[in-house]
């Protein structure tokens, strides 16, 4: 336990959890748990959401916050990155590949030729010009 008026969450958990922490149970939000999600928090850690209580009063956060919803509709929320998966690449280019050949997936690609072009082709990815 440690007073937040008196020092940082940064400097508490680096001296009291300095290899990180496996749980986080939020009931602030803002800027003190943004520290704690981007210096503290474990690979594959837990985060419990149960209030936001610096954003209560801060319309201009609120508006866009995400945390409201989380927990009003309790929400399990969990990361996912494709290289935690690097050792079923294969797997899922054959489900994929089969999907497409019996018409469960479809897709739609743009075709740009000239080298000059890349620029601006790259670009529209950002634009979502082939949509």
């Amino acid at each position: 336990v440690f007073n937040y008026k008196e020092r940082t969450v940064d400097d508490a958990l680096k001296e009291f959890a300095p290899e990180g922490i496996d749980l986080h149970f939020d009931n602030v939000g803002g800027d003190f748990s943004y520290s704690v999600l981007e210096n503290h928090i474990k690979f594959g850690g837990r985060v419990v959401v149960c209030g936001a209580i610096s954003q209560y009063n801060d319309k201009t956060r609120m508006d866009r916050s995400t945390t409201r919803f989380i927990i009003y509709k309790q929400l399990d929320i969990r990361g996912v990155i494709v290289i935690a998966y690097k050792d079923r690449v294969m797997e899922g280019i054959t489900d994929i590949m089969g999907w497409i050949k019996e018409g469960k997936l479809k897709y739609k690609e743009t075709i740009t030729e000239g080298f000059e072009n890349m620029p601006d082709t790259f670009m529209s990815l950002f634009r979502g010009d082939n949509i």
